[in-house]
């Protein structure tokens, strides 16, 4: 397998990455054109991620790759931002690729691949892609949110592009193609695009002035093991054991481990991304403990399949009332916290919180604008190195520190101090001793942390904060965000949440 060294550069984030070419294609003596004219006679059939109005990450080396040419014969490839051309010879095995470096932000550009036909990507634009992944309410379109009307008319932005996989898909294998079409984004295209997505990238384009270009890869009521390289699940015993559950409750389809990766994810593995936004959970709430694991499972194969450690940010789900009888308890606060813990331990990456924005009868929010504008706000602040908006970041849970018969909690971005939504005292702690019994704690902000207390727990141990399918709590960052849930407790709670399947109907 040859092994080809890419440099690729997205504002402040230089990565320097290893990728194996694919060993169904041979790319072998592609570069740069030799002197004299071109001659071929192997047809041309592109990858289908390729295509006009698609956006093309700025500063990369962009595989351009097709199948079913003829043995030995050449591909040309010639763009109008440079004089270069760029030739891949045909393998063996009817496959060609070759690597075009990308210029910085700009466009319309024209992108001409010729051998015995001539195939024309006219409308192309250099800027940053973005992979938008997740369940429904990554699913969720423009046309069902809080003010829909408002956002399609005011939706005509040609410097986004949006490539939508409205036709879900499924593989027992992985596929090297996909249905879908790269879109001019205008109220008409973006009517049906996810629009957490959506949001993001305009916040995104708005801010840097460059072309975003937005892939929606979502399927609704989807566990993250079916966005998982079946294999890295299959390799660790829990996963495994979750995984098969899934699959054999047969409850929610897809719920083959891999079968949405294999199809929706591998596909655009050589198609260099600025970083993935992900918003999904509600389907892995009755195995709410293996979150973290699995969800750095899911990103490490990702990476490793892109062959560099893209940003990866992800929406907390929201607080709702208990529709089922997990095979856990408070399985949504902890799945919440998981995703906390995940977007700790994942390098590059970071979570916006949306407890504040929650309909507790519903899984699905309809203000999907603050979900998008939170997650554009981490990528603006991590990726992209604007530290004018660190302080939009959510409220994060630092540590706790046990101070005589009073418990200290510390947080993260906190934008200064914090404070509370009502002016009253911060709502939804509870400490614990050493017998693990978590009692309400009356809290007192000082600074960027709360002061908590309860007469029952005279010497505490752990804290929580939230810990409710319910309810929310009224602490706040400065620039007015919620902090996420949390708990550091080590164990399982033993019973369920009074009232957590709301008030009788």
């Amino acid at each position: 397998m040859k092994r080809i060294r890419i440099y690729m550069v997205i504002p402040l984030l230089a990565i320097f990455a290893t990728i194996t070419t694919c060993h169904a294609c041979s790319n072998s003596n592609e570069g740069e054109a030799p002197s004299g004219p071109f001659s071929s006679t192997s047809p041309v059939i592109l990858n289908s991620i390729l295509q006009s109005n698609m956006v093309l990450q700025r500063n990369a080396d962009v595989p351009f790759r097709g199948t079913g040419g003829t043995p030995g014969q050449s591909v040309k490839v010639t763009c109008s931002w440079t004089a270069t051309e760029y030739i891949a010879q045909v393998g063996s095995d009817g496959c060609w690729e070759v690597k075009v470096p990308t210029p910085e932000a700009g466009g319309p550009f024209t992108i001409t691949v010729e051998g015995r036909d001539k195939v024309v990507l006219d409308n192309v634009m250099s800027g940053d892609v973005w992979f938008c992944a997740g369940q429904s309410n990554m699913q969720m379109m423009v046309v069902e949110v809080e003010n829909a009307e408002e956002e399609l008319a005011n939706a005509n932005i040609d410097n986004i592009r949006l490539f939508n996989i409205d036709t879900r898909a499924q593989s027992d294998t992985p596929v090297d193609n996909i249905a879908a079409n790269w879109t001019v984004c205008n109220q008409t295209t973006v009517r049906r695009f996810s629009a957490a997505g959506f949001f993001f990238g305009r916040e995104l384009e708005k801010e840097l002035d460059v072309p975003i270009g937005l892939i929606n890869a979502s399927w609704g009521n989807t566990p993250a093991e079916v966005w998982t390289n079946r294999e890295l699940v299959m390799a660790d015993e829990e996963l495994k054991t979750n995984a098969l559950k899934i699959e054999n409750n047969g409850s929610a389809q897809p719920n083959r481990a891999g079968n949405v990766y294999n199809a929706m994810v591998y596909p655009f593995r050589k198609f260099p991304i600025a970083g993935t936004i992900w918003y999904q959970g509600e389907n892995n709430q009755s195995y709410a403990y293996s979150y973290c694991k699995l969800l750095k499972t899911l990103v490490g194969g990702w990476r490793s399949d892109w062959g560099y450690d893209f940003p990866f940010y992800i929406a907390q789900v929201c607080p709702r009332y208990r529709q089922y009888d997990h095979p856990v308890y408070y399985a949504n606060p902890a799945l919440r916290n998981q995703q906390r813990m995940a977007a700790d331990e994942i390098p590059g990456s970071g979570l916006g919180v949306n407890d504040d924005i929650a309909d507790l009868n519903n899984s699905h929010p309809k203000n999907k604008q603050d979900v998008g504008l939170r997650l554009a706000c981490i990528a603006l602040s991590k990726t992209y190195g604007k530290r004018t908006f660190d302080d939009k970041l959510s409220p994060m849970f630092d540590r706790n520190v046990p101070e005589g018969n009073k418990m200290r909690v510390w947080f993260d971005n906190v934008a200064g101090s914090l404070t509370t939504s009502d002016g009253l005292a911060p709502s939804c702690f509870e400490i614990a001793g050493e017998d693990g019994v978590f009692k309400a704690a009356e809290a007192v902000i000082d600074g960027n942390t709360v002061v908590l207390h309860n007469a029952g727990v005279p010497a505490p141990k752990y804290s929580r904060l939230g810990w409710s399918y319910y309810k929310v709590t009224n602490l706040r960052s400065a620039a007015g965000l919620p902090p996420s849930v949390y708990s550091t407790q080590t164990w399982r709670d033993m019973s369920e949440e009074p009232g957590s399947k709301g008030p009788a109907k």
